[in-house]
């Protein structure tokens, strides 16, 4: 194991890459928490899935577009593991495939806030925590290819 004693927060770690990372660095014996936005069940199993092995890990769920419960996602890691070491910023998605001449400013915002904003926020939080540590930043293959037709706010 490369990581006892250490701590991660995951976002969107409740399915897909999120959840494999989250169960990644259990296994490398980091204690993690596991943001999700609506996949309460996913973030479950996951904990589940970690507790079982041995693992400690905690699922809390919290909008990311929310300064104030961004923080409070933080705090809680740190309550819950003495310190948080690293932070995978993994959440974020497509939201709606629109072509800018269908996209309204609001579409775009969206877009931005779930894949950026909320990116710019956690780390902020956890820059007040961290001492040795790391944060990892999990980006699209569509910001390479263009992630297809529609696809241009989440490319972006």
């Amino acid at each position: 194991m490369k990581l006892p004693g250490k701590s991660a927060i995951v976002t969107g770690g409740g399915r897909d890459i999120g959840a494999a990372l989250a169960k990644t660095l259990a296994r490398e014996g980091a204690s993690v928490a596991i943001s999700h936005f609506q996949s309460a069940s996913g973030a479950d199993a996951v904990v589940s899935e970690i507790e079982e092995a041995g693992g400690n890990a905690v699922a809390v769920q919290a909008d990311l577009n929310i300064q104030a419960v961004v923080n409070a996602l933080v705090a809680t890691t740190v309550d819950a593991f003495g310190g948080v070491d690293i932070l995978v910023n993994n959440a974020g998605g497509l939201v709606a495939r629109k072509t800018i001449a269908e996209m309204d400013l609001a579409n775009w915002q969206h877009v931005m806030d779930l894949n950026l904003t909320s990116t710019f926020m956690m780390t902020k939080a956890y820059l007040a925590h961290m001492g040795r540590g790391a944060i990892v930043n999990i980006a699209s293959q569509a910001g390479r290819d263009g992630g297809g037709a529609g696809a241009v706010a989440y490319a972006t």
